[in-house]
């Protein structure tokens, strides 16, 4: 999957937005967060920066995907 992540302008309280909208599957939530922090994701979804993109991918499939990728990117953020 070729996706992209800035994560240098998320805020702690948005990062808790995020995981707190996550365990609640707030999937709009989640999907305003993913437009703020995803760069590039394949060209058919959309246009990263839309949370629509996100709420448009398949749940089982595409979106729990982006979710882990996110989580991946996270980890390796901060081991930086």
């Amino acid at each position: 999957m070729n996706l992209e992540f800035n994560l240098r302008n998320l805020t702690a309280q948005e990062m808790n937005d995020f995981l707190a909208a996550v365990g609640t599957n707030d999937l709009v939530a989640v999907s305003t967060t993913l437009a703020q922090v995803v760069t590039k994701c394949p060209p058919d979804w959309g246009d990263p920066a839309d949370a629509n993109t996100y709420l448009a991918l398949a749940y089982f499939g595409e979106f729990q995907d982006v979710i882990e990728a996110l989580t991946e990117a996270s980890k390796k953020f901060l081991r930086q």
